[in-house]
């Protein structure tokens, strides 16, 4: 049994060396690196607001990581520009060909960034805004002259929309705005531009809004030189219609005939119509844009065949007489066939300068 004794007595003073050491010793850090690799969550495209006609200007792409860091793929990402007066040449190095607009565009490894670039002469700016009536319901002033006629930039001139938005490129300080239209009074604004700034203007009309709410016959002709390009009876439809007038606002509900829908919706409700002391104006649009026309022109779609649909599109300023509303239709006259107006296929087709007719 003696012979046991010094074994057991070095083995206990060997697990006491080892606990002190282990006291001794100094406590390990938890280990923080096992989130996984930082993900790619936004990419920011930066570079200056604006760029001088024949001017270059380098743009970077800036991939932002979800731990916070962030890492430049210019030379990585696919690059894009919107229009014809700012183009690409290496990544991101845009050059501006002419006063407008632009907007670039960058996308890396499934993200997405864009960025507006104004196109002006170093030192000016862009000036935009919307002209409107001032009698309710207020509502755009399109085909508006809005042009500088003192400061810098005298000379510039644009013409509103149908939305009544213009746009003028390449003014600064101390400008003199006239806005005109026939049958509005002339308007003249003083302004002070010191960046790019958006100024909205009002338009008095010369005189009261003639009313040509009623009811009337709807005619559209197509031009002679759409013989060879439509079907005969594309040539010339007729319809009953009815105009109800809110203020400058108009709607035209034709009848008569046989409407296509579009989802759901019949198709010969026009709610865009716009009347001005000079005459009448709408556009007609295509059954394509989401939901029932959300922003989009509504279409005029005759069902005038089993599987044959007529279809107007284009722009409409007509006349105002006793016994009419009459003008033309830029646009295009076109003829498709289908089961109904979510499958169509277009046979025949005449853009031209066609005649739209509303008679008492």
């Amino acid at each position: 049994m003696r012979r046991l004794l010094p074994v057991v007595c070095i083995s206990i003073a060997v697990l006491m060396a080892l606990l002190a050491a282990a006291c001794d010793k100094a406590p390990t850090a938890p280990n923080r690196s096992t989130g996984g690799t930082p993900a790619a969550v936004r990419l920011e495209i930066t570079g200056p607001r604006s760029v001088a006609p024949g001017g270059t200007a380098q743009f970077a792409a800036t991939v932002h990581m979800s731990d916070g860091t962030t890492r430049t793929v210019t030379a990585e990402a696919q690059w894009r520009s919107n229009s014809v007066d700012l183009t690409l040449s290496t990544p991101g190095l845009a050059t501006a060909q002419r006063p407008g607009e632009g907007m670039l565009s960058a996308s890396f490894n499934g993200l997405s960034s864009t960025r507006e670039v104004i196109l002006v002469p170093d030192g000016t700016y862009r000036l935009m805004g919307t002209v409107t009536n001032a009698v309710a319901p207020a509502g755009p002033v399109p085909i508006a002259t809005v042009e500088v006629i003192a400061g810098t930039g005298r000379g510039l001139q644009s013409f509103t929309s149908e939305e009544g938005t213009y746009r003028l490129y390449g003014v600064a300080g101390d400008i003199e705005l006239r806005v005109t239209k026939p049958g509005y009074q002339p308007r003249t604004e003083r302004l002070s531009v010191t960046d790019h700034e958006t100024r909205n203007i009002v338009l008095a009309r010369a005189g009261d809004l003639p009313d040509v709410s009623g009811s009337y016959t709807l005619t559209i002709a197509a031009a002679d030189t759409c013989r060879t390009m439509l079907p005969p009876e594309a040539m010339s439809r007729q319809y009953s219609a009815t105009l109800t007038q809110v203020g400058s606002s108009l709607t035209i509900i034709a009848g008569g005939a046989t409407f296509a829908k579009v989802a759901g919706w019949p198709a010969n409700v026009i709610y865009n119509g716009r009347v001005e002391l000079t005459g009448v104006s709408f556009r007609l649009g295509a059954p394509v844009c989401g939901g029932y026309y959300y922003g989009c022109d509504p279409p005029l779609i005759e069902q005038f065949a089993p599987s044959r649909f007529f279809m107007p599109l284009g722009f409409l300023k007509l006349e105002i007489s006793p016994t009419a509303l009459a003008g033309p239709l830029d646009g295009a006259i076109e003829v498709y066939e289908g089961p109904d107006a979510s499958h169509l296929q277009r046979v025949a087709s005449c853009d031209s300068r066609h005649r739209i007719t509303l008679s008492r």
